[in-house]
């Protein structure tokens, strides 16, 4: 299977957190990338609760990311190369092409706070909003995503797992303006069940070169900003709600000793998750108890038909027509110019 490098810059991060600093390429794959888009931000029992209305969402969501990006490389299996806008994209007219850099911010926030900031879970914020104890303040006040690391919760000396992420998807580089605009978003959050913050993020991804970068930055967190009451499983259970839902409506394929596939009737979709974790899907209940696995197994690596589960116990398996879905979208001038 081939893969994609995601250039990621790092800067002004402290302490222990100091690691997501300088520059680093990350590899994901097709899987990842949808896996990310489906799940990035979305609330609890969003997947199924419109019925047909919401299957057509996340197909929307699937094609949205691979009309933004060019998922079909054209080099051999195992290779790997630049993650690159889609080539319909100077097609595109500008508010068209805000949705698709809307849509690629959140899924390169997703998957940059799983791989350089470990945090496998991020919720949007405003799904918490009657946790807050604090003035929800305007859109621009507060940050896109708050998120769940294990490696942060092992972290002197606050031992907090709370995030909170800023997601921006721009053309180019940011301004100086832009930037300071994004860290005072993310820093907005001062506290999550009366622990600190252990750190705030601002991710922006952008093109340069003619390849999509990421620029992760560290704002410190005010003091006197916004407070949750988030409880810990609930939090969890809204993440997996997309999934838990979708397993409902879903045919079983295949069991073995890691891993259980579902089929996802009328999509050509299969969603593989940790046999640690099905049990919990299948009753909605016992969300701590997987968080707790979570953490100890986040060093596994569980290959489900040559693709890895994510951080989060699961993987996301698109079949042959969307490889096919992206071809038809190429065009004649695909290579050219």
């Amino acid at each position: 299977m081939s893969t994609f490098v995601l250039p990621i810059e790092g800067v002004q991060f402290k302490g222990a957190f100091a690691a997501a600093n300088g520059h680093t390429g990350e590899l994901f794959t097709h899987s990842d990338i949808l896996r990310a888009a489906f799940l990035v931000g979305r609330t609890a029992r969003h997947a199924t609760r419109f019925g047909a209305q919401s299957w057509l969402e996340a197909v929307w969501r699937l094609s949205t990311i691979q009309l933004g990006l060019d998922l079909t490389p054209t080099i051999p299996a195992g290779w790997s190369c630049y993650l690159r806008r889609h080539k319909n994209w100077s097609r595109l007219d500008s508010s068209e092409r805000g949705v698709l850099n809307y849509t690629c911010g959140n899924v390169v926030a997703k998957l940059v706070a799983e791989r350089v900031l470990r945090a496998p879970l991020i919720l949007h914020h405003d799904v918490y909003r009657r946790y807050l104890r604090s003035p929800l303040g305007g859109r621009d006040e507060r940050p896109d995503f708050v998120g769940w690391s294990p490696w942060a919760e092992a972290q002197p000396p606050n031992h907090s797992p709370w995030i909170a992420l800023e997601a921006k998807g721009r053309t180019r580089f940011p301004t100086t303006k832009a930037i300071q605009k994004a860290k005072d978003q993310a820093g907005a959050l001062s506290s999550v069940r009366g622990m600190p913050v252990a750190f705030a993020a601002a991710c922006w991804s952008y093109e340069s070169n003619g390849f999509l970068q990421a620029y992760l930055r560290d704002p410190e967190p005010a003091e006197d900003g916004l407070h949750l009451d988030i409880p810990t499983e609930d939090f969890a259970a809204n993440y997996y709600a997309p999934i838990s839902d979708a397993l409902r409506l879903s045919e079983l394929e295949s069991r073995d000793e890691a891993t259980v596939t579902y089929a996802l009737p009328n999509l050509d979709l299969r969603i593989a998750v940790h046999r640690k974790l099905e049990s919990t899907l299948r009753s909605n209940d016992g969300y701590e108890r997987w968080l707790a696995t979570m953490s100890r197994i986040q060093s596994e690596r569980v290959l489900v038909r040559d693709t890895v589960l994510g951080p989060d116990g699961i993987a996301l398996l698109p079949g042959e027509s969307w490889l096919r879905r992206q071809r038809l979208t190429e065009g004649p001038d695909r290579g050219k110019g």
